[in-house]
């Protein structure tokens, strides 16, 4: 996933945080923040303190990589939202 956006980082975040089945205090207590401060960043809230989210990006056993690669449009951004959501919904429903 690129990560553009604090909203694309709380999206990752708060899915890896499900796809392990981890509770918010859980995770919040792993990475020594409370747990309002992980809801911001799993809401996207562009003024979390950095250290806080790399804090649970670790707790999470999240690898941040960075490319020279050319930032996605607006419109790229909004089709890979809309796949995603549908691509979720489809699963819902297996």
């Amino acid at each position: 996933m690129i990560i553009v956006t604090p909203a694309d980082l709380g999206t990752l975040v708060r899915n890896r945080r499900l796809e392990r089945d981890e509770t918010q205090v859980a995770v919040a207590r792993r990475a020594a923040i409370s747990r309002d401060s992980l809801i911001r960043i799993e809401q996207g809230h562009p003024r979390v303190e950095l250290g806080k989210a790399l804090a649970v990006v670790e707790a999470l056993g999240i690898t941040l990589d960075s490319t020279d690669a050319e930032r996605p449009s607006a419109a790229d951004r909004s089709s890979d939202a809309l796949l995603d959501q549908v691509f979720e919904n489809l699963t819902r429903e297996e």
